[in-house]
């Protein structure tokens, strides 16, 4: 009934469809599958409803449905394909063929399933990707699955493509495979190419790329692509196929056999890509691939190299038929042509040679193969083999070397296990070592021989031969001689095998006859005369003929052995022609080049010969070292004997030519680092000693330290050594030799390495030390000259070491030591001139020092001066004529003065010109030196001079140090000379002068010296751009030059006017020279002062005035009399309240400024001398002695009544009277004293004052009216009026202002305060108004005054105000971290709370977080630190005293604030806040 109903309904729904009422088609097949869910035709009808109603996707899951349920019927799948088709959606519809193609195949419908293959596969040609279309045509191959079903389709009619529905099926497997396999094959390899890109692209940036590289990771993807890539099994198709003609065969077995070798090859053999299972199969197969292309004769290159170079053959056992075939298969001009043809022509191949001529040069046949087929080891292995056979051992190990590394290279990428070649390659290592450089390489050889005699080489008897040689050359014989014996006796193997002769690829001719001989010198070497001569005798006699294949080269060799043993037997056969030196004179006809047979002939010269002939003897040495430098005997006789020649240049050459044999030329030059060893050690002593004579001391370290490998316990390498080390600046290691020296040597005879000790600790700067040890040395040899020498120079260096740390006194003395001392050698001898130049220096730098008190009364200079004069040196310099001996003689009696050290030092120059007259270099230093000397005399003759007059002499020693210049520069132009032509005529020619500065720079263009000079040049005449490059310059050059800072110091002093920038680099020229640099330490002392007296006049913080006063100290110790300095010290000292300081070096400048006076009486003089007795008076006045002050201020006004009225004389007139007054005013006298200060207002109208002094005049005298008016009682408003009247001439001044609104707050006038600040403060402008409040009088005027007249609120509220302002200065903001201390100190002691600061928020809320007093104080200590280079710096001490009262008010258990107050007596122990704080916070006992 069921089925009836269905079969009625399907039939509705088919109508329906066929009207194309799609939904009326869909209910009725809805209802169908209501009862029946698994109606097949009902969900094909609403599949198709569905589909065309534009449901697509329900459409499909209804057709999928229909397909799961009977996979064999065909209308549910052509719904999909429809459905698909329709949508365009192509890989839906390929992936559909691809299932429709496996139902059908399951249940073996070859129809169905070859219909779906093809439609997929045209479908897939059309719109599928390279990766679909090669899925889609690989299911027609013979490992598809679908392929056996297939197979059973008739072959297709061509002729009616369209007569089947699966024709393309058809054509794949039947008629067209091979050419759909090409196809595939074409676009696998496509793929596959692509594929490797983009993962390379994708993983080059990870982690594992970076580990192993980025070459590793491209061999890694390739591997991994091709695992997985179809192409190795379409090469197997293609080749298996039948229709494959043989050139396609040839290509793809090419092409398959490249894969081979590059999954070989790019397989890592350790690592995370690593995988030896696969690499050894890719191996075998390319091996198996490529013999089976050789057997068949097949021309591929990959193929024969894959054959000769992956297989592991000894050369004896080198396929020849395969050679030999080779040369048949492929052109003349293949890779390996050359090569083998020179393989086989050295075994005489028969069948080559009947086709073949064979080479001539059999080993430029094989150079031509290496250059050819640069990566094959086997080309390498024959060259390499053809130059062992020629002895050229050089050039073989270069060749086996290459050789080796190819190998380890084709190994590594391969994974092939050559051992064999490798075993050959040991053994020709071992001969190579052997003989090459020895005994360089004879540890390498020994290694390598060891390695090779374990394998089954066919070279035993080769490096048993090595190993002999390198026993015997260690002097071990009797090892030599075993190996030789062994080596007699080893067997060859065959010499012919198949016609070829294997001997020619031995590396000796006939090893045997070599052991033999070899056997016969080691019995020699041992002693066994009789043996070993019998032994020569039978060789000669078995070989000494010219067939014998090792050739007259080795006849030579035994005839020298036999004359050696001859030789050896001493007598008549040493001295007869016919016994040793016929057979060294045979060995050398034999053989002209055998270099031992020469050596032995140049000794029987030297040692046998009647008389000796040693010119002979050395033609016949150095013939044998021009023929092998390995020839040591012959070398070391020959330095012998030139070095007693003093041929230097010639031991020089030999001894470079015997390090060079030695392989050691790179060490000595430093190109290499390594351990050289040596048996010639002698050889290295001589370079050692050359590149020390050269000043190569470098090199001389490297050939010392080789000679004392070979003899460690030879004191004089050690002392050798050390002189090198020190020479090339390394004194410490230096020292750490002459020690080694030392224990070695004899204790008695050690005095000399004490002084090599004592020069490098010189060096190093230890003079003290280096003084302690020449004294010890000369208590035991007092008539050492040359210590005493050294001696004196290092007490001079230590003399001009102290005089640079300003240690005068002591420097003084040491130089006069110095002079006992070269005094004491030049008493031995007159014309010694290291000695006569330590007297010269130390008389010229004792002419610098102006310290009598230092000199001695009695020294060695007179008795010196009186020796010159004995020498006449007058007569015999004539030249220089403003020192002579004669009148010098006379003024050298007690303590000299500087301007007579000087000429001491000219007297002695001009002594040492004469003796060193023939000696080029110490005549031009000589004559410099005299010519400085010079200089220096005409400026201390200049400055000197009093008068107003040119000094004459001065100029005569200017004109005669010019002289002297010129001289020196005729015998050698040097910088040094044109520097000093240009000092000379600095001042007299500036044009000469640049002239002179420029030369010197053409010859050291980097010289810092003469920039700075330049420098001072330009400078000098105002050119202030030309200055300012020169300057530039030489700080470029030499940054820590402190006179090129100097010089820029001065420029911007003098064109900039910004203090802050030049007393910084006044500053770095100091700190640079360590205050040696006097000129710029007066200079930052001048120029911090001459700061603090611009506006604002600002005083000198302490701090910030350390430096300066420790730069003019140093000034002034060195020039104690120099009147300017100390007025300038006690200037600055006043400034800083150092009153005792103060006095006593303004007493000392009044003392100096007083002798120059009454010396000369010149107005420039009487002007120091009247400013000094003003700052004097002045200073008087603040100590309160009034009378003292007085008299100072009364004979100033008298010394400048004369001087005019240029400036600063009225200035100086003006303070002088307002000094007087103030001295009346404190001897009482007020009437008189305010009188005079009246009157210097009222003068002040019509004095020459500049314009901008009057004002600041008419302040100082307001205030002082008014303090010394209100002590003699006058009215406040008689003190309103004067300060009133000052107001109306200087309104702008800050004091004055202070002082007038002082006075109504100290009578407590609030009013009238008040008053005073709206008529004076409220008229100036802003920027005044400013610098007013912040004033440190003003502000603290106005604190106090609030403090005594309003309540403790007001007052906070006041210091709150002045606490946030943004404008407010460092001095400010102390003084209320100050104020508000006081206020708390006084709120705890009346046992009220500590105050806090009312500071407002910028919203203007309260903050309850801040303004307490620890607050305050942690905060202006911050700001002190920022601040601290520009204007915090005075008040560290007053901060932290400060924090650490705050601290201790807030909570006394506070354990920061000890250290704290602690700090402030540190920074600052002349303040007595800092003690009391410090007491205060100190916990009690």
């Amino acid at each position: 009934m069921s089925s009836n109903i269905d079969r009625q309904m399907l039939k509705q729904c088919r109508e329906h469809i066929l009207q194309e009422d799609w939904e009326s088609a869909l209910s009725k097949a809805n209802s169908i599958l209501e009862f029946h869910a698994t109606n097949y035709h009902a969900l094909v009808f609403k599949g198709l409803a569905l589909l065309h109603m534009k449901k697509n996707v329900e459409s499909e899951k209804t057709y999928i449905q229909a397909c799961k349920l009977d996979p064999n019927a065909p209308l549910a799948w052509q719904g999909l394909e429809k459905s698909y088709e329709m949508q365009k959606n192509w890989p839906k519809l390929m992936q559909l063929y691809e299932d429709w193609a496996d139902a059908a195949c399951a249940q073996s419908h070859t129809d169905v399933c070859a219909t779906a293959l093809s439609k997929w596969a045209r479908i897939v040609r059309e719109h599928g990707t390279p990766a679909e279309i090669i899925h889609a045509l690989r299911q027609f191959l013979p490992t598809s699955k679908y392929y056996a079903l297939l197979y059973t389709l008739p072959a297709p009619d061509l002729s009616a493509p369209l007569s089947t529905p699966y024709f393309e099926a058809q054509t794949r497997v039947h008629g067209h495979s091979l050419a759909n396999s090409y196809e595939l094959l074409q676009l696998c390899l496509n793929q596959d190419e692509k594929v490797i890109e983009s993962t390379f692209e994708a993983q080059k940036n990870s982690i594992h790329a970076v580990k192993g590289g980025l070459d590793a990771l491209r061999d890694h993807v390739y591997v991994q692509t091709m695992q997985k890539s179809l192409v190795p099994e379409l090469y197997e198709y293609i080749l298996s196929h039948p229709y494959t003609d043989d050139a396609t065969r040839r290509r793809i077995q090419s092409k398959q056999l490249q894969l081979y070798e590059n999954l070989a090859c790019r397989i890592p053999k350790r690592g995370p890509y690593a995988d030896p299972d696969l690499r050894e199969e890719m191996q075998g197969k390319a091996k198996a691939l490529a013999h089976d292309l050789v057997l068949l004769r097949i021309p591929n290159e990959t193929a024969w190299h894959i054959e000769l170079e992956w297989s592991d053959y000894a050369l004896s056992d080198l396929p020849f038929e395969t050679l030999r075939t080779y040369l048949s298969v492929f052109p003349e001009d293949a890779a390996y042509v050359p090569t083998i043809r020179a393989i086989l022509s050295l075994v005489r191949d028969p069948a080559f040679l009947r086709d073949f001529q064979p080479a001539e040069d059999l080993l430029q046949l094989a150079l031509l193969g290496v250059t050819k087929n640069k990566p094959s080891v086997l080309a390498l292995r024959i060259a390499t083999l053809l130059y062992l056979q020629d002895r050229d051992y050089e050039t073989a190990l270069q060749y086996l070397q290459r050789t080796d590394a190819r190998l380890r290279r084709l190994c590594e990428s391969t994974g092939c296990l050559c051992r064999r070649v490798s075993d050959d390659l040991s053994a020709q290592y071992a001969v190579v070592f052997a003989y090459f450089q020895a005994p360089t390489h004879h540890k390498a050889a020994t290694k390598h021989a060891k390695h090779a005699l374990l394998s089954s080489t066919a070279h035993q008897a080769d490096i048993l031969l090595a190993l002999a040689y390198v026993h015997g050359c260690a002097g071990e014989w009797e090892k030599a001689r075993d190996e030789y014996a062994q080596a007699k006796h080893c067997p060859l193997g065959p010499t012919h095998v198949d016609g070829r002769d294997i001997s020619a690829l031995w590396l000796n001719a006939d090893v045997h006859a070599e052991a033999e001989a070899g056997y016969a010198q080691a019995l020699y070497e041992l002693g066994d005369l009789d043996a070993a001569q019998h032994a020569f005798e039978s060789l000669l006699a078995q070989h000494d003929e010219a067939a014998h294949p090792l050739g007259h080269a080795f006849r030579s060799r035994l005839w020298h052995g036999y004359g050696q043993c001859l030789w050896a037997r001493g007598g008549e056969y040493r001295t007869l022609p016919e016994h040793a030196f016929r057979c060294f004179f045979q060995s050398i006809e034999l053989c002209p080049t055998y270099a031992p047979a020469f050596t032995s002939l140049g000794i029987f010269f030297q040692e046998a010969a009647s008389p000796p002939d040693m010119s002979r003897a050395c033609k016949s040495l150095q013939r044998a070292i021009e023929l092998d430098m390995h020839e040591y005997e012959a070398a070391r006789r020959l330095i012998e004997h030139y070095a007693n020649e003093k041929a230097w240049d010639v031991v020089h050459t030999i001894a470079r030519r015997v390090i060079i044999a030695e392989c050691g030329v790179d060490i000595v030059q430093g190109s290499i680092s390594g351990l050289q060893l040596t048996t010639h050690p002698w050889a290295w002593q001589a370079a050692g000693m050359m590149a020390l004579m050269q000043r190569r001391a470098d090199t001389a370290v490297a050939a010392f330290q080789v000679w004392i490998r070979a003899e460690p316990t030879d004191s004089d390498a050690w002392i050798s050594l050390g002189e090198a080390y020190v020479e090339s600046g390394r004194s410490v290691a230096g020292l750490k030799a002459y020690a080694r020296a030392r224990a070695l040597h004899d204790e008695q005879e050690t005095w000399y390495i004490d002084f090599l000790i004592a020069d490098a600790q010189r060096r190093l700067g230890r003079y003290e030390l280096t003084i302690k040890l020449l004294e010890g040395i000369l208590e035991d040899r007092p008539t050492q000259v040359g210590v005493r020498v050294h001696l004196a120079e290092t007490i001079l260096l230590q003399a001009q070491h102290l005089l640079s740390r300003s240690y005068s006194f002591r420097s003084v003395v040491m130089m006069h030591r110095a002079i006992q001392q070269a005094a004491q050698c030049i008493e031995h001898d007159a014309r010694l001139r290291s000695a006569w130049k330590v007297v010269g220096d130390a008389c010229f730098a004792l002419s610098r020092i102006d310290m009598p008190d230092a000199h001695p009364r009695e020294h060695a200079v007179q008795r010196l001066i009186v020796l010159l004069d004995q020498l006449a040196v007058d007569h015999r310099m004539p030249t220089v004529r403003v020192v002579q001996s004669a009148l010098l003689s006379q003024l050298t009696n007690g303590v000299l003065e500087p301007a007579v050290y000087v000429e001491c030092a000219v007297l002695v120059f001009k002594y040492m010109t004469y003796l060193c007259a023939n000696d080029e270099h110490g005549c031009v230093l000589a004559w410099a030196d005299l010519a400085t000397s010079l200089c220096r005399m005409a400026l201390m003759l200049r400055a000197s001079n009093l008068s107003d007059e040119p000094d004459e002499r001065a100029e005569q020693a200017r004109r005669e140090a010019i002289q002297c210049t010129k001289v020196a520069m005729k015998l050698r132009p040097m910088a040094r000379l044109w520097l000093l032509l240009g000092h000379l005529h600095f001042a007299h020619s500036p044009m000469y002068a640049q002239h002179a500065y420029i030369k010197a720079l053409d010859i050291n263009k980097e010289s810092p010296v003469a920039w700075t000079n330049l420098g001072f040049l330009y400078l000098s005449v105002g050119d202030a751009s030309l200055a300012e490059n020169a300057f530039a310059q030489a700080q470029r050059i030499a940054p820590m030059l402190p006179t090129a800072w100097f010089g820029a110091a001065l420029l911007h002093k003098t064109y900039t006017h910004s203090p802050k920038m030049y007393v910084r680099l006044f500053e770095q020229a100091c700190l640079l020279s360590d205050c040696s640099l006097l000129e710029a330490d007066y200079g930052l002392a001048e120029a911090v002062w001459a700061s603090s007296k611009r506006p604002p006049c600002t005083p000198v913080s302490p701090i910030l005035a350390r430096g300066p006063m420790i730069a003019l100290h140093t000034y002034m110790a060195n020039r104690p009399h120099d009147d300017t300095a100390l007025h300038l010290c006690a200037l600055l000292a006043e400034q800083l309240g150092y009153t005792t300081l103060m006095a006593r070096k303004m007493e000392r400048a009044f003392t100096l400024a007083e002798g120059k006076f009454s010396e000369t009486e010149s107005a420039q003089h009487t002007l120091r001398f009247g400013i000094v007795n003003m700052n004097l008076g002045r200073m008087r006045l603040a100590s309160l002695d009034a009378q003292g002050a007085m008299d100072h201020l009364e004979l100033a006004l008298a010394l400048l009544e004369d001087l005019g009225d240029a400036p600063p004389m009225p200035s100086v007139r003006v303070w002088c009277h307002i000094g007087v007054a103030c001295a009346q005013c404190l001897m009482g006298d007020y009437e008189e004293g305010i009188a005079g200060l009246r009157a210097v207002t009222q003068s002040l109208a019509l004095s020459l004052l500049p314009d901008d002094q009057v004002p600041r005049i008419h302040g100082c005298v307001g205030v002082l009216l008014a303090r010394f008016g209100r002590h003699a009682g006058l009215s406040v408003s008689d003190l309103a009026a004067d300060l009133d009247q000052a107001l109306s001439v200087a309104p702008h001044d800050p004091l004055l202002i202070t002082t007038r609104a002082a006075l109504e707050a100290v009578h407590g006038r609030v009013i009238e305060y008040n008053g005073v600040l709206g008529k004076y403060v409220t008229a100036l402008p802003p920027h005044e108004q400013l610098t007013l409040r912040n004033t440190p009088q003003t502000a603290m005027l106005s604190m106090m005054h609030l403090a005594a007249s309003f309540d403790l609120p007001t007052v906070l509220q006041h210091l709150a105000r002045t606490y946030t302002r943004p404008d407010n200065t460092t001095t400010l903001l102390v003084m209320v971290a100050h104020m508000h201390l006081r206020l708390a100190a006084g709120c705890r002691q009346n046992g009220t709370p500590i105050p806090r600061l009312p500071i407002e928020s910028a919203h203007g809320e309260e903050q309850t977080d801040s303004g307490t007093l620890l607050d305050v104080a942690r905060h202006v200590q911050q700001i002190v630190r920022a601040r601290a280079v520009d204007e915090g710096a005075e008040h560290w001490a007053t901060i932290y005293w400060i924090l650490a009262l705050a601290e201790y008010l807030t909570d006394a258990s506070t354990r920061s604030c000890v250290p704290h107050a602690a700090k402030a007596v540190h920074l600052a122990p002349w303040d007595t806040h800092t003690w009391r704080a410090l007491e205060t916070v100190s916990p009690r006992a």
